[in-house]
């Protein structure tokens, strides 16, 4: 056994040892373990959203009036990182970790976290059209139709977005359809209500080469179960026949009013259905009148 005194030297030596770093306990050098628990810090949540349209631009800012920088297609996931104050563009991460805008209406996304994105304060500026030297305009509805001649019967030859700027050459008689430059080749007609025009549309020369002639007939579908054929444009004419829902119609036009088509029966005959329930691509106002 050792003596009191030699296990005081030994304790005490041990201490020197210890506090010298030459002596240390073995944890000190093992690898920190945390049994598979990672703290909560080290995870960011990302709010995600889904493409729900076939082809979406991805912008440099929250406007159609700045460059496409990417493109993203149906069913692709976007981490949204902002929103402008109306939450009407996102700025989104995409999976290669590109950062730019998209429009809010073309991401599926529960309302309440769009709402609960931050508000980016320093939005871009949007950047000053380019808007050509001649008579222009640019489009104001999400997509407008390009048609052969102005009219809606006319057919469709193009597809224009919002945003976009035209060139336009003229106007019908009416004023309601103008005509645009598509090419260096070619040119269309767009409804005038659609395009906000750099001037007067009626400063525009009339490009119209005679008024089109409405079409003989035209093609309608019934919208409710067992539509009522009349004789006559009214709910006081006799009924001499009945439709089924979806069914389809050969229609000749409508009264004065625009309440009532006249169509053709199978019978080879022809009779008076109201208008409403009647789902037709052309508006009332272009279809010919015809008399009771």
């Amino acid at each position: 056994m050792l003596s009191k005194s030699k296990r005081f030297f030994m304790v005490g030596l041990l201490s020197i040892l210890l506090l010298s770093g030459v002596v240390h306990t073995a944890a000190a050098d093992e690898p920190e373990v945390n049994d598979g628990q990672v703290e909560a810090s080290h995870f960011r949540y990302e709010p995600s959203g889904t493409v729900n349209t076939q082809y979406l631009n991805v912008r440099s800012g929250p406007s159609t009036a700045f460059d496409k920088v990417a493109s993203v297609y149906y069913g692709q996931i976007l981490y949204m990182l902002n929103r402008i104050e109306d939450s009407s563009w996102l700025r989104v991460r995409l999976g290669n970790g590109q950062i730019g805008w998209v429009y809010t209406t073309y991401v599926n996304a529960p309302w309440h976290v769009i709402a609960n994105l931050p508000v980016l304060a320093n939005v871009p500026p949007v950047p000053p059209p380019n808007i050509p030297t001649e008579a222009s305009g640019y489009v104001t509805v999400s997509r407008l139709n390009v048609r052969g001649g102005p009219g809606y019967n006319q057919a469709v030859i193009g597809t224009l977005w919002q945003g976009e700027y035209v060139i336009l050459l003229g106007r019908n008689h009416d004023s309601n359809w103008l005509q645009i430059q598509l090419s260096h080749y070619s040119k269309g007609w767009v409804a005038a209500r659609y395009i906000n025009s750099s001037l007067p549309i009626w400063k525009l020369p009339v490009t119209e080469v005679g008024i089109p002639e409405p079409p003989a007939s035209y093609t309608g579908y019934v919208t409710v179960p067992g539509l009522n054929v009349r004789s006559g444009p009214g709910f006081n004419y006799w009924v001499v026949d009945r439709l089924g829902q979806g069914k389809q119609v050969t229609v000749y036009g409508r009264d004065v009013s625009g309440r009532w088509y006249k169509v053709g029966l199978p019978n080879g005959g022809s009779g008076w259905v109201a208008a409403k329930y009647i789902r037709i691509d052309v508006p009332i106002y272009e279809m010919k009148m015809l008399e009771s």
